[in-house]
This record gives structure tokens, sequence and C-alpha cells, in this order.
């Protein structure tokens, strides 16, 4: 790898930015009016546009007041703005800028689009034509404004300000012994293919829906992606950014199509200087489509379910399995308690037997005793000892005979 192709390459674009007079003139003329620099928000990608803006406003010996779009009610009390590139004006996909400046126009502002991929919009820029300069970044954007009635002498070729990004101010720079190559493929909207590769790392969108307007922000969250670009063979990335990052670090890339325009054009008008990037129309053969994913997705989520079906029936027989279980366990309890019951009715029985057999013993005794002549006197005695005639001399005679018997115990 020719390390100095690549350093050329990216000085080149920078020097084209910094001496560009058109550019540089609008930007202190605007600064001179009072205008606030709106930095756009959102992925890495447009980190690194942010800082290579504030790294030229730096080179400008500007710094315009800064105005962020998160959680403004609406934008400052000026007539300019300096809106930062992008590639957000996607008419369809990406509106949200037109909707947010129709107000500010509306009330006679003026505007400086900074280096931007613009696609349509045509009715709102010939509306507001007279309000507005605009910078493409590429030509294919620039070839179409120009079209654009009223914008004819208002629209400007340059670079993507990425590019504008000064190495010199920072500790970084390409190591000389490379390993490892990266695959970075869109996950989102402007994917064209809507594919998904094993082993992709779409790092842009770890820190996504930020504001850039800060320096120090930008390089704390660049820094990691930055050094690990510097060591890296290769990449294989559809993000316009990553390709520029990796293009400015000496990475061999393999730049990929997104779902429209902005990639093979910064790719012709800028990123063709550098011979370690290649553009390549077809995506990796290994990529799997968004839609045969979901499919996948909806058999997995099936085949999650009927898993958890089966599961809830497991649980559901151990459940059952425990139950019967403890069912055995009582009827065991049940068996032996009747077991003890059934002893204790055999006991009772031979228990009876032996009451019944002594009853008849007894019956038979008293019948031999009722037949004796002792119990036939007994009942002739009674007999007498009852009657009227008789008993009452009798009873009185056994009441003497006591009596005697008791004062014959007493005296002896």
């Amino acid at each position: 790898m020719n390390t100095v192709s690549f350093v050329e390459a990216r000085d080149s674009i920078r020097r084209e930015i910094l001496q560009d007079a058109a550019l540089g003139s609008h930007i202190s003329n605007f600064i001179e009016s009072g205008a606030w620099y709106v930095p756009c928000a959102g992925n890495l990608g447009d980190g690194l546009i942010g800082l290579g803006t504030l790294d030229l406003f730096h080179h400008l010996g500007v710094a315009p007041p800064v105005y962020t779009t998160k959680g403004q009610p609406s934008f400052p009390r000026t007539k300019h703005l300096i809106l930062g590139g992008s590639g957000g004006w996607f008419e369809g996909l990406w509106n949200h800028w037109e909707k947010i400046l129709t107000e500010f126009l509306n009330d006679g502002g003026n505007l400086l689009i900074l280096p931007s991929t613009i696609n349509g919009f045509v009715d709102f820029f010939s509306r507001y034509a007279g309000q507005i300069i605009i910078f493409a970044r590429e030509k294919l954007t620039y070839d179409n404004l120009k079209k654009v009635p009223g914008l004819e002498d208002r629209v400007f070729l340059s670079h993507d300000l990425a590019f504008a990004l000064n190495f010199s101010r920072l500790d970084i720079c390409a190591q000389p012994s490379r390993s490892g190559a990266l695959h970075i493929f869109r996950q989102d909207a402007e994917s064209k293919e809507g594919l998904i590769f094993a082993e992709n790392y779409d790092l842009p969108l770890i820190w996504s829906h930020k504001e850039w307007a800060d320096r120090g922000f930008c390089l704390r969250m660049l820094r990691p992606v930055m050094e690990l670009m510097q060591l890296l063979e290769s990449i294989q990335t559809d993000r316009l950014h990553m390709s520029i990052l990796g293009a400015m670090l000496g990475c061999r890339v393999d730049m990929y199509p997104g779902s429209y325009f902005k990639n093979v054009a910064v790719y012709e008008h800028s990123l063709s200087r550098f011979n370690t990037v290649q553009f390549v129309e077809t995506l990796p053969i290994d990529g799997v489509r968004r839609e045969d994913l979901t499919l996948i997705s909806q058999l997995r989520t099936g085949h999650d379910a009927a898993v958890e079906k089966l599961e809830l029936e497991r649980r559901c027989c151990a459940a059952l399995r425990e139950q019967l279980h403890e069912m055995r366990l009582s009827l065991l309890k049940y068996e032996e308690e009747a077991d003890s019951h059934l002893n204790s009715v055999m006991n009772l029985t031979a228990e009876l037997k032996r009451f019944r057999n002594e009853n008849e013993r007894l019956s038979m005794a008293l019948s031999s005793f009722q037949g004796s002549r002792g119990y036939r006197l007994w009942l002739a005695y009674n007999r007498v000892y009852e009657s009227r005639a008789v008993g009452s001399q009798l009873r009185r005679l056994r009441g003497m005979v006591g009596a005697l018997l008791r004062s014959f115990k007493r005296r002896f």
C-alpha cells in the first residue's frame, strides 16, 4: 500500500476546500450578518462532517454561535442561518429540514447550506431561491440544483466537509503494519437491498441522534473508530462517511451503493482520487435479505412459541406426576390406617367372642344355681320374709338379733 498516495489525496481535497473562495466568503459574510450555525444531528458520519466543519471555521478564523434543534421551540432571532452539510435532503425519506426551515424562510430568513447531497425538494427551493445559497458535495446534486428556477447563480460545487478535517490537529496516523477486515453495512432505511450480513458492525448507529456542535465531543465519539481504522487493512461498507474515514486513514475500501445516488456521486467527485478505494456495484453475496430474515424471525418465533408450549405442557405433566405421587402416598396412608382399623375390628371381634363365652358360662351357672336346693330355700325364706302375717315379726326378730350382736361386739 502506497502510504503517501492516500495522504496526498486527503491533503489535496482539503486544500481545495480551504481555498474555495465562494465557500469561505459566503460563510464569512453570513457570520458578519449575525448568522447562527445549525449542525446536523445524526449518527457518527454526521459527527465526521461536524468535526471537519469546525476545523474549517477554525481555518477561517470564525466561531459562529451554535443552535441545536433538539429541545428548542424555534430558531433564534436572526435572519441568517448556516446549515451543516449532510445527506438529510432526500425527499420522501428525510423531509425534516423542509418542515423546520419553512417558517424561518417565510419570515424572510436567509439560509446557507454547507456541502450536501440533495434529492428532490424542487418546489421548496424554487419558492425560496432568492433566500438560499447551496453548496453541493458532488456533481449530480450540483447539476440538478442548477436547473431549479432562481438557483442558477446560487449553487456551488465543493466537497463533503468531512474532507476538511485537519489531521495535523489529531494525534492519529496510519500504522505501517495493518491486518483485519471489517464489514460496516447499513441497518437503517438507506440500506439499498435491506441485507443483513454476518459479523457486520454498523458502527455509526452506536452514536445516533447526536448534536455534533462541540469539537471535544466529536473527537471523543470519533477517536475510537479512528484508532480502529488505522489498524485495519480493509473495510467493506455502504456508509459514505465510513468510506471517507477509512480512505483518509489509509484503509483499502470496498465502497458499495446505498439506497440512492450519494455514494457513487461522492465517490466519482472525491473518493475516486484515493487509489485505495474502489466502488463496487454489486453487494456481497453473503448477505441475507431483510424480508428473508423477517421470515426466518417469524419461523423462529413460531418455533419459540412451540418450544414454550411444550415447556408448559412439560410443566403440567410434572405437576400431574406430583399430584399422582401425592395421591399414591395418601392411598398408602389410607391402606395403613385401614389395616390398623381391621386389626382393631378383629381384636374387638375376639373380645366379643370371649364375652359371649363368659356370658354363656355365667348363664349356665345361674341356671344351675336356680335349680339348687339352697336357691329354693332362699326363695321360700324371701316369701316368708315378705309375707304380711309372719314377715313383720321376722323382720323385728332380725333387728333384735342384729342389735344384740352389735352390743355383744362392743363389749368384747
